[in-house]
């Protein structure tokens, strides 16, 4: 809003390409791909995700559209007419052009888990510096073919669950542990992150072919035998409502 106001546009610009970029392409819409792939429509955690996209899209577009109108409102008319932003009074808004402001205090961060959040990212950084080494060696091929042990202080642990934070999803691995700082053995990476030590070790089990994660207990359902439990349940449970639906 400042840059607008001082006409300073190519901050606009470098705002929103970092935002497109590095906020949304590299994490955020990485680690979604996950629960809106591999969920049931209309669990909770998918229609999390997609409200959360939905309030995104919304905020983009208000931002975009003084400096790149065209594309805003084409993208605009591309939204679904149940999901059209409306106005107070229930009547649609017709145009980007139109939307009314956004209480942005919604979906603000106080500033400690705004610190806890930044702890997190951190993390995620050193898991993927520890990973590379084995991806080079051939030993794994994508995060998800790893199990990650983190070795933390408790510093470190109270800003994760101060930030609420899912750390596997997080870091895109099949599977992650938590254990003291002290306990972490001598062959742990140390990173930049003070209070960690992270551990990466070769994903056991099988790779699900729906989700790609590795699990121990593929195939423990008989008429699911490719898949682990997770979406084993996911599909019998789509399987049943089309069932019902006949």
């Amino acid at each position: 809003e400042e840059a607008y106001v001082e006409f300073e546009f190519h901050k606009v610009f470098h705002t929103l390409h970092g935002l497109c970029a590095t906020d949304l392409s590299a994490f955020y819409l990485d680690v979604l791909k996950d629960r809106l792939y591999s969920s049931l429509p209309d669990s909770r955690e998918r229609r999390s995700a997609q409200t959360a996209l939905y309030e995104i899209l919304l905020l983009v577009l208000r931002d975009m559209a003084p400096v790149l109108s065209f594309t805003a409102e084409e993208v605009f008319r591309y939204i679904p007419e149940a999901l059209k932003p409306k106005y107070a009074d229930g009547v649609d808004v017709p145009t980007v052009f139109a939307m009314p402001s956004r209480d942005m205090a919604a979906f603000a961060l106080d500033d400690a888990r705004r610190r806890a959040w930044e702890s997190v990212l951190a993390i995620r950084a050193e898991v993927t510096r520890a990973i590379e080494p084995l991806r080079k060696a051939g030993i794994v091929g994508h995060p998800l073919d790893t199990h990650v042990i983190l070795y933390m202080d408790d510093e470190l642990r109270k800003a994760v669950s101060l930030a609420g934070a899912d750390l596997r999803a997080v870091s895109i691995v099949s599977r992650l542990d938590t254990a003291a700082l002290g306990d972490a053995p001598v062959d742990a990476v140390l990173g930049e992150l003070p209070g960690l030590a992270v551990e990466v070790r070769k994903a056991g089990g099988d790779k699900c072919e729906r989700c790609w994660m590795y699990s121990e207990e593929l195939g423990t359902d008989p008429a699911y035998p490719t898949v682990c439990p997770r979406c084993a349940a996911v599909l019998r449970e789509l399987a049943a409502r089309e069932e019902g639906a006949r």
